[in-house]
C-alpha cells in the first residue's frame, strides 16, 4: 500500500508552484521551516534577517513573506514596512513567527496588515496550512488587482478616446465664438456638445447628459453624437426639434433605462438669431444689457428616451437675438450640482448670482476660466456629476 504522506506530497509538488521568503536570525528555525515548506511543494529562500531579506527581495519575487520579529540588523516590524513603503512589494502578505505572546505585539502585527501571527513552537502541519489558506486567498485577491488594473487601462483608454469627440476650443463664426469648459467627474463622462458648420450661414449646436456614469453612459453618448453628426452632416437635419424626434426614436433602443436632457439650437449667422428646442434641459444663462446673467425663459419638452412617440413640435422652440458683447451659457446640470465644503450645493437659483455682472466684458479666450474662478470662489469647488459649460459670445473684436 503506497504511502499516504508522500503521495500528497507529490501531488503537492505538482499544485505548487508558489515562492515563499522566511526571514529568521535562527538558522535551525530556518530549515525547519524550508523543509516543511519544500515538502508541501512550495519554493523556499531564507534570509537571516529583514535586512538580509530586502536583499533577497531585490533579486526574486515571491508570494509570501515568514517572518520572525526579534531579528538582529532590522527586525521584523521594519522588514515589514520597508516592504509596504514599496509600490511593487506592497502587495505580498506576510507571517510574523516569533517567541513572543505578548497581545501588544499581535495587535500591532495585525493592525499592519499582518495576515498570521504564530508563536513558536507551531505544529508544522498548522502552519503548512495557513500558508494555503493565506496564498489561496491572496491569489484571489490577485487577480482581483489585476482584472481591476485592467479596467483601470480600459477606462483610461475610454477617457481618451472620448477626447477625440471633443469638438475644437475657441472656434469663431463670424461673429459669433464658442469654447467650453469640460470637467468629467469620473473618467468617462455622459455629457455631450458640439456646434457644426452645417452651411455657410448655418451653426448647429447642442448640449446634453445622459443619465448615470460609466462606461454603459460612455457608450451611450459616443452613439448618440454619431448619430447626431449623421442627422446634421449627411441628412441635413438642421431643425432643432426635428433632431430631437429622430435622435429620440432612433435611441431609444439603446437607452434601456437611461435618458438625455438636450438643448439643440440652430444659429443664423446673418442675423445672429439662435432658434433653440429644449429637451428636458436645464434652462440656459445670458448676459445680456444689463450685464447681469439671467434664466432664459425656454418651453421645450422631456428629455430624450422617456417616452417613444413624444411630439417634439416646432411651436416649442424658442427665438434669441445676440447683439454685441451677449453671452449665453448652456451648461449640464453638473454646474449648479458643484458642492462646497459643508456638502451643499450650489443650485440653479444661486448661479445667476454668483456668476454676477461682467462676464460679457471679459476677453472671449477667459471666459470659460472666470466661470470656474467664480464658482470655486463662492466655495462650490466639489464636482459630484460631470461638469460642462458651453459659451457663445457675439463679440466683433474676432
Amino acid at each position: 500500500m503506497p504511502d499516504r504522506e508522500n503521495t500528497d506530497s507529490k501531488k503537492l509538488n505538482k499544485i505548487n508552484r508558489n515562492s515563499i521568503l522566511i526571514a529568521d536570525d535562527d538558522r535551525s528555525t530556518r530549515e525547519y521551516i524550508r523543509f516543511h515548506l519544500e515538502k508541501a511543494g512550495y519554493s523556499v529562500i531564507t534570509a537571516e534577517d529583514g535586512l538580509d531579506g530586502i536583499q533577497k527581495l531585490n533579486d526574486q519575487s515571491v508570494d509570501l513573506i515568514i517572518s520572525d520579529i526579534m531579528m538582529p540588523e532590522m527586525d521584523g516590524f521594519e522588514f515589514q514596512k520597508k516592504i509596504l513603503d514599496d509600490p511593487d512589494k506592497r502587495h505580498i502578505p506576510f507571517i510574523f513567527l516569533t517567541a513572543k505572546s505578548q497581545d501588544e505585539d499581535q495587535i500591532k502585527g495585525l493592525e499592519t496588515g499582518v495576515r498570521e501571527y504564530i508563536t513558536k513552537p507551531f505544529n508544522p502541519k498548522l502552519l503548512v496550512a495557513r500558508v494555503q489558506n493565506i496564498l489561496r486567498s491572496s491569489g484571489a485577491e490577485e487577480n482581483i488587482r489585476k482584472k481591476y488594473e485592467e479596467m483601470r487601462v480600459d477606462l483610461e483608454t475610454a477617457s481618451k478616446t472620448q477626447e477625440f469627440f471633443l469638438p475644437e476650443r475657441r472656434r469663431i463664426f463670424r461673429e459669433l465664438c464658442f469654447d467650453y469648459l469640460y470637467l468629467p467627474y469620473f473618467s468617462i463622462s455622459g455629457d455631450i456638445f458640439d456646434f457644426i458648420n452645417a452651411s455657410d450661414d448655418q451653426i448647429v449646436f447642442y448640449v446634453g447628459d445622459i443619465s448615470g456614469h460609466g462606461t454603459k453612459t460612455g457608450l451611450l453618448m459616443t452613439a448618440a453624437k454619431t448619430y447626431i453628426d449623421t442627422l446634421i452632416r449627411n441628412e441635413k437635419i438642421f431643425e432643432p426639434h426635428k433632431i430631437i424626434r429622430n435622435l429620440n426614436k432612433e435611441m431609444l433602443k439603446y437607452f434601456g433605462d437611461h435618458h438625455m436632457s438636450c438643448i439643440f439650437s440652430l444659429i443664423d449667422l446673418k442675423t445672429n438669431r439662435i432658434r433653440m428646442y429644449n429637451a428636458g434641459h436645464p434652462s440656459p444663462l445670458g448676459v445680456f444689457s444689463s450685464g447681469q446673467a439671467e434664466r432664459i425663459q425656454d418651453a421645450g419638452g422631456i428629455p430624450v428616451g422617456w417616452m417613444p412617440d413624444f411630439n417634439y413640435l416646432p411651436d416649442d422652440e424658442i427665438e434669441i437675438e445676440l447683439h454685441e458683447g451677449d453671452v449665453m451659457l448652456f451648461f449640464t446640470d453638473g454646474l449648479f450640482d458643484c458642492e462646497n465644503s459643508d456638502s451643499t450645493m450650489l443650485g440653479y437659483d444661486r448661479l445667476a448670482p454668483v456668476l454676477g455682472k461682467g462676464l460679457g466684458t471679459i476677453p472671449f479666450d477667459s471666459v470659460c476660466s472666470e466661470v470656474r474662478r467664480r464658482i470655486e470662489n463662492a466655495g462650490y469647488d466639489r464636482l459630484i456629476d460631470d461638469c460642462t459649460v458651453v459659451i457663445v459670445k457675439k463679440s466683433a473684436e474676432y
